[in-house]
């Protein structure tokens, strides 16, 4: 009976386990691909220096995509 327990309390704690590491995945926020748009080149690059300063991103393109401007983040 004694080993019935063992391995029913360790099934519960690895259900325990798996399930709080999901909960903690599907919290984590993602990083943005695109930021934007900004009206002007001289914008993007702005917030594109201020994130690489700000230890956001390492680097970073500005692209002008149907006459707006984007940010796309490097990690």
């Amino acid at each position: 009976m004694g080993r019935k327990i063992g391995t029913v309390a360790a099934l519960v704690i690895a259900a325990a386990f798996v399930t709080g590491t999901a909960s903690a995945a599907e919290i984590a926020p993602s990083k943005p691909t695109r930021l934007g748009p900004y009206e002007y080149l001289s914008t993007c690059l702005h917030v594109g220096n201020k994130g690489m300063v700000s230890g956001r991103w390492e680097d970073y393109d500005c692209r002008k995509t149907h006459g707006k401007t984007y940010l796309y983040p490097r990690y």
